[in-house]
């Protein structure tokens, strides 16, 4: 039940980054939210490192926002902040990328911890975009 819960929070932060604009995770994090010529993990650094903080709007600034309504973005930006209140996020780890052959799509793997002591293992999908690397699809993660 709790990684089924775990999960859906994971999604809510993939609704989350597409409605907003915008860390430090266990592996850092810088705080720019310009997301040209950075690497898929460096993103995702700073996706979970704003998560980490609560910082939503931040987060939505790194999710391609194509296909998504100003509607779905607010619902999810509610749910996910309910569900860190039920899971809060203690730190994460960014455990490395694989880039598809054209280099247009990337995995990342992020290793999140909970405060109560479960873990997560996630595949971050990624697109690269006009505007960098953005994550790609909100509930597929």
């Amino acid at each position: 039940m709790k990684k089924v819960i775990i999960q859906m929070v994971a999604a809510v932060v993939c609704v989350c980054l597409v409605s907003c604009g915008g860390g430090s995770g266990s592996s850092g994090g810088g705080s720019s939210n310009s997301s040209n010529s950075s690497s898929p993990s460096s993103i995702a650094d700073k996706v979970f490192s704003a998560w980490l903080k609560g910082d939503m709007k931040t987060v939505a600034t790194y999710v391609d926002q194509e296909g998504l309504s100003a509607k779905e973005l607010k619902e999810g930006l509610e749910f996910l902040t309910e569900m860190l209140k039920y899971q809060p996020l203690a730190k994460y780890e960014i455990q490395g990328e694989t880039l598809s052959d054209d280099g247009k799509k990337a995995k990342v793997n992020v290793k999140l911890y909970f405060k109560d002591g479960d873990t997560s293992d996630n595949k971050v999908p990624f697109v690269k975009t006009d505007h960098g690397w953005k994550i790609s699809d909100i509930m597929g993660w």
